[in-house]
């Protein structure tokens, strides 16, 4: 507990403080790195709209690729080759960012692992193709994608316990 909130309080006042969030996400690292936290690390995605410009700006810190569905339904990973380390591993690791612009009908699922990693009581993982197939869903509309990605998920796994966090943001343009 004490860990992460003094990351959310690094997180605010670096994303605060530098317009630039892999500059920002570089000195949050150093920061987080600079606390002696042994051998703890933490993945993490920033990621910035610019409505002026309909720009997307992510910066992966050793996080799972976001899933991108265009207007067309296409669900692509987003940002793979630009992604570096979790916090904690580099304490002066430069990170980079991934730009794109934020096309009418495009949506942003961004996860974490306990998503594809849930399991049924037959040990099955949900997987990442389950999760993509779910993302591109032409019948979902963008204000329902988590809640069905959430319940698509639950459903699967069943009575089966969750064995790991379960985080989900979904946002985009339409």
């Amino acid at each position: 507990a004490i860990l992460m909130a003094n990351l959310a309080s690094d997180v605010r006042f670096y994303l605060a403080s530098e317009a630039d969030p892999a500059i920002a996400l570089g000195r949050i690292n150093a920061a987080f790195s600079g606390h002696g936290w042994d051998d703890r690390f933490v993945t993490m995605i920033v990621a910035v709209v610019d409505p002026a410009n309909q720009e997307l700006t992510l910066v992966n810190a050793g996080h799972m690729p976001p899933l991108l569905r265009t207007s067309t339904y296409d669900v692509v990973e987003v940002g793979s080759a630009e992604a570096g380390l979790p916090l904690g591993v580099v304490d002066d690791f430069e990170f980079e960012a991934y730009r794109r612009n934020l096309e009418s009908g495009d949506f942003l699922t961004i996860f974490t692992d306990g998503f594809s990693e849930a399991m049924n009581s037959q040990r099955e993982l949900f997987g990442l193709e389950r999760l993509a197939e779910l993302v591109s869903d032409s019948r979902v509309t963008a204000a329902n994608l988590g809640r069905h990605i959430l319940a698509e998920v639950r459903k699967f796994a069943g009575e089966y316990p969750q064995s790991d966090d379960m985080c989900l943001v979904c946002f985009g343009r339409e």
